[in-house]
């Protein structure tokens, strides 16, 4: 174990992260599975017969044209799932206590196991020593923060010290938070307009993800989401792989109360595109969400099929796609951060990030390793299983809900 700000910043990071991870491991909560190797995306290759006519399968008319659904497809990809969303537009105060409340709630699992850590460091303590930093150090590596992220907040907090803003060891959580805060908005400089913000019409949004992660439903929640801001979206079923996966999305956009266009199972998801972004023209709608396969084989197939979906929806609306965003499952931890960082080398223009099921982990220090390593702004958290349980992710609200600190918390 390193001492920061007293001597050499550097150690064996090998031996350092079999330790923390020999520890995270040994504090795994009873019940929750330890992640397994990433799920990288696999099993796809793009269909090359064009599909069947459009189907608009949950008509705002409520023409009931679209397929038949058999209850069994609710229970695909069943489980906590995602949330969050606001399209980088600034929230009222009272939205912004809400959101800040459903965060606390939603960062239960991962506040509890660190605020315990914490106050075992500070209770009692009169000084701020090396044995101090060691443990906040090994606090967070047991949140799920990765070792790398670690280094950063404690050498940040060892250079609050050098400076001689901290003299208290209880006020060491606030240089904690600020370090927090620099690095959570370390990807602000990346996010793209969001559809409340573009002129862009229609919008176009693709979504990517591995299957498992809650992606069908992140959909319907961002589509609730912005039907209740003014904004008139439709579902683009392009997952012409998964079985049921049309079926699904469809169910979700009748809970939502939008539109899903949809071609048969096996078709062509750039015809569906082309479709979806036909619809929204000759509706008015203002946006299209692109619900893409998520089990995808090989890189070569997941650029292929991805890359013919962006040309098609190019032709067919200037500039887009105008957003892509990423969904990653939080319970998975670090293997989370693999999935993330493969999906960036394989893909140009990831604009954001959607982390789901973040109320179903202690391991919600991997936000944090997240926005380090890839500099992509995070968007949305998922807190919940309902359609509206889904928020825009700030970073001070996180800092202060994931330290246990009050709204807005600073030194004094």
């Amino acid at each position: 174990m390193r001492f920061f700000g007293f001597g050499s910043k550097k150690g064996k990071r090998g031996d350092k992260a079999a330790e923390a991870n020999a520890r995270r491991q040994a504090s795994q909560p009873e019940g929750e599975e330890s992640a397994g190797a990433p799920a990288a995306p696999d099993g796809h290759v793009a269909p090359t017969k064009d599909s069947a006519p459009i189907k608009d399968s949950a008509s705002s008319s409520g023409s009931g044209n679209g397929p038949a659904i058999s209850k069994s497809a609710e229970d695909v990809d069943r489980g906590p799932e995602p949330e969050g969303t606001n399209g980088g537009q600034g929230e009222s105060t009272t939205s912004k206590r809400q959101t800040r409340g459903r965060l606390v709630k939603g960062l239960f699992k991962t506040r509890e196991r660190l605020s315990a850590s914490l106050g075992r460091i500070f209770l009692g303590a009169k000084h701020i020593s090396p044995e101090l930093l060691n443990q906040l150090e090994e606090a967070l590596i047991l949140a799920d923060v990765g070792v790398d992220t670690v280094d950063k907040v404690v050498s940040s907090v060892s250079e609050d010290l050098k400076r001689r803003e901290l003299t208290k060891p209880d006020v060491v959580k606030f240089s904690v938070k600020r370090a927090l805060v620099s690095i959570l908005s370390s990807g602000e400089s990346r996010r793209a307009p969001s559809v409340l913000e573009s002129q862009q019409r229609p919008f176009v949004s693709l979504v990517v993800g591995v299957n498992g992660t809650g992606k069908t439903t992140t959909i319907a929640k961002l589509a609730r989401r912005y039907v209740q801001q003014g904004i008139t979206p439709i579902l683009v079923a392009a997952d012409t792989f998964r079985a049921a996966a049309i079926e699904q999305l469809t169910i979700w956009g009748e809970r939502a109360g939008v539109d899903v266009i949809a071609h048969k199972q096996g078709g062509s998801p750039a015809a569906v595109v082309f479709d979806g972004i036909a619809a929204a023209r000759s509706r008015g709608a203002d946006m299209v969400i692109v619900d893409t396969a998520g089990r995808l084989q090989t890189k070569k197939n997941l650029m292929a099929e991805l890359a013919k979906v962006s040309r098609v929806a190019a032709a067919n609306a200037p500039g887009a796609p105008h957003e892509t965003l990423l969904v990653l499952d939080a319970t998975l931890g670090q293997n989370a951060v693999s999935q993330a960082k493969q999906f960036n080398d394989w893909l140009d223009g990831i604009t954001g990030i959607v982390l789901t099921k973040i109320d179903g982990t202690a391991k919600g220090g991997v936000v944090v390793t997240i926005a380090d390593e890839l500099s992509i702004p995070i968007l949305f958290l998922g807190t919940g299983e309902k359609i509206d349980d889904l928020v825009e992710f700030q970073p001070e609200a996180f800092a202060d809900a994931l330290l246990g600190l009050s709204s807005g918390a600073i030194e004094g």
